[in-house]
């Protein structure tokens, strides 16, 4: 039969990602507090090839003190920890560029001036598949999201060929190194462009790529956000 004194087993774990040891030792300490959680090291998952990768659930991430772009980083944590979810901690931003955020593939966000009161919460609520965001922001997001879906539905998708030469002007090739990789001329790659140009109803290859980027389907929102 149960005791009063039996140990609680954690229910999720967390790993802090911070370069500041003394900020870190913060964090952790505060998180320490629920014995729900269970901290991770982040020597131990991030740099170490063997580390376990399914059963992590919440990155918490410094804004002031990333080792990488963010964009690269919430890049690499997609690739390696699936199911893995992403709060930032920062000095307060617009509702704009909380929107930008949130399509970058983060779930939660707190200013610094909140965290020892909330980071608890926030895990809590991103780990269990909701938001941490102002309700306006996350209205905000669901506008924007729809949007794209109506512009992505009206407009013709992309070839398997044409899908092919985004990515290869993402990584910033010519028109001629492009043609060379995919064995054509510059002529028919120009032409491509101009296909896709009119497609995703842009002018230039910067504008291609960033509206190619936000036609990826984003997360569905949570049915009761913060």
């Amino acid at each position: 039969m149960a005791t009063g004194t039996e140990s609680i087993q954690p229910q999720f774990a967390v790993c802090v990602v911070e370069h500041n040891p003394l900020a870190a030792l913060f964090l952790e300490q505060i998180l320490s507090r629920d014995p729900t959680l269970e901290i991770s090291s982040r020597d131990r998952l991030l740099d170490h090839p063997t580390a376990p990768r399914r059963s992590l659930h919440v990155f918490i991430l410094d804004l002031g003190a990333l080792p990488s772009p963010l964009d690269k980083l919430l890049r690499f944590l997609r690739l390696r920890f699936r199911r893995a979810k992403v709060i930032l901690l920062g000095d307060p931003q617009s509702d704009d560029e909380l929107c930008r955020l949130l399509f970058l593939g983060i779930q939660g966000f707190l200013p610094y001036t909140e965290v020892e009161e909330n980071v608890v919460a926030a895990v809590r609520s991103v780990a269990e598949g909701g938001y941490w965001l102002p309700a306006r922001v996350l209205e905000q997001y669901q506008t924007a999201s729809s949007r794209l879906a109506r512009s992505k539905s009206e407009r013709e998708t992309l070839s398997f060929r044409e899908r092919r030469i985004v990515e290869l002007v993402k990584r910033r090739l010519s028109n001629r190194e492009i043609a060379s990789i995919l064995s054509i001329s510059e002529s028919t790659v120009s032409t491509y462009l101009v296909r896709i140009f009119g497609k995703l109803g842009v002018r230039d290859r910067q504008a291609m790529v960033e509206v190619a980027a936000a036609r990826s389907a984003p997360e569905p929102l949570p049915q009761k956000p913060k």
